[in-house]
């Protein structure tokens, strides 16, 4: 038969791989407490290797298998995930246990790629719930289907001041064509997955990004128009905001905690295009509407530039990789004081 050991292991940072495949919590933890030590005695059932993550993180199907086909048992792994600050999963006696309180019972539940829909109940007086006889399993897929730029694992963790890249296929609309103050965006106005940190929810048969509200949705239209005002003078969509969180149960988000955002949304640069040779200008501009800097080209080696298609163009040609590197980097440059303020 298989032989079992027992390994400690010290791990930290932000990795929390070992969660994944393990049984409910041991002892008297209470969880991962940023930056402090603690202690987390898990039973791996499942291993949750680097080879299952990097095939894991491209399965972009995964959420259109779980939610439209039956097929969901067929295709996709289930893990059970136990989360270090999760205080519903710990067990044992101590501060903020309930050591003799009922276990609760919780329902495994299954939806694409860690979004899920879980139950558990408890009768218990005690100040935090009891420990949970066993965490909930979740079909695994892309986390691209859930949310794309990690800002919820920001705030998590209570970071103060976080610079958002969204590198997306949507270009930002001027506001000649999108007022955020007069409707709610449309599926080519912007990103969805910028809109739903805001509550707002594009439309979309893939992903599924209802669960990602963390800022009021008032606040969404301010944020939207920082970003074009600084499109349309040409240097980059960048722009900083102050914004204080919602409570999102579902994240473990508090309400109220204030931080600064600098969002970084890829578009064109006019002002970096006017500093090109003719030649290369004349293959970024687009030969339509070519001073509405959500107009891309429609053809050619750089059509859709600097808006390249996430599924139509994943493999991109040196020239392709290289421009929109150097665009990247000028942009940069070209915000540094947001962004020496965004570091500091």
């Amino acid at each position: 038969g298989r032989k079992c050991r027992n390994q400690t292991v010290l791990i930290g940072g932000l990795i929390e791989s070992p969660g994944f495949g393990g049984g409910a919590l041991k002892g008297g933890n209470k969880g991962y407490i940023p930056g402090n030590s603690s202690t987390l005695n898990l039973t791996i059932s499942k291993l949750f290797t680097l080879r299952e993550a990097v095939a894991l993180s491209s399965l972009a199907p995964s959420a259109f298998v779980s939610s439209f086909t039956p097929l969901s048992s067929e295709w996709l792994p289930k893990y059970r995930y136990v989360s270090p600050g999760d205080h519903e999963q710990l067990g044992g006696e101590g501060e903020g246990s309930c050591a003799n309180a009922p276990p609760s019972s919780s329902s495994s539940s299954s939806s694409s790629s860690s979004s899920s829909s879980s139950s558990s109940s408890s009768s218990s007086s005690c100040a935090s719930p009891p420990p949970s006889a066993d965490p909930d399993a979740f079909y695994m897929g892309d986390g691209g289907d859930v949310q794309n730029a990690d800002l919820i694992g920001m705030l998590q963790r209570k970071v103060r001041s976080v610079v958002v890249f969204h590198n997306s296929e949507v270009a930002l609309k001027p506001r000649a064509d999108f007022d955020p103050f007069q409707r709610k965006p449309k599926a080519d106005d912007i990103a969805d997955d910028l809109a739903c940190f805001f509550g707002i929810n594009i439309p979309d048969a893939v992903v599924d990004y209802k669960r990602n509200q963390v800022f009021r949705e008032d606040d969404f239209p301010d944020v939207v128009t920082r970003l074009q005002e600084a499109q349309a003078e040409g240097r980059g969509a960048v722009a900083t905001t102050s914004l204080v969180t919602v409570e999102n149960s579902w994240y473990g988000i508090e309400a109220g905690f204030r931080c600064n955002v600098t969002w970084v949304y890829l578009s064109r640069a006019s002002q970096w295009e006017d500093q090109l040779g003719a030649d290369v200008r004349k293959l970024v501009t687009p030969k339509k509407n070519p001073d509405d800097p959500s107009s891309t080209p429609s053809h050619g080696m750089l059509k859709n530039f600097p808006n390249y298609g996430t599924f139509s163009q994943l493999r991109l040609k040196p020239p392709q990789a290289n421009l929109l590197a150097e665009l990247s980097t000028w942009v940069i440059h070209a915000n540094q004081e947001l962004f020496e303020a965004a570091l500091s």
